[in-house]
């Protein structure tokens, strides 16, 4: 098995192996995924104690949303709206310049 470095060098270097990787992660996220709901469900994979399953899929499902937080991270929008929505007018006030302040 190669290096952690020589896998990087090869992913800067060559582009299909970057993307094979990338791919390589995403069923690879996939099948944590997987493994969690079976968990989540009592089935395969399950202690069969309640509150242990829990810590599993809580923290997998964390590990998750920091190595890829588009996929699995929580949607965080900020919005500036009046109470009906409508887009906020910005107003910036302040002192003027003249020409003995500039």
């Amino acid at each position: 098995m190669p290096g952690y470095r020589t896998i990087y060098d090869w992913m800067e270097k060559l582009p299909e192996v970057s993307a094979s990787i990338a791919r390589a992660r995403d069923l690879g996220e996939d099948a944590i995924a997987a493994r969690l709901r079976e968990i989540a469900r009592g089935g395969i994979g399950s202690s069969g104690d309640v509150q242990r399953d829990k810590l599993i899929v809580d923290t997998d499902l964390k590990l998750l949303a920091k190595w890829n937080p588009k996929r699995w991270g929580d949607r965080v929008e900020n919005r500036l709206a009046d109470p009906d929505g409508n887009a906020l007018k910005i107003t910036v006030t302040g002192i003027r310049p003249t020409e003995e302040n500039t």
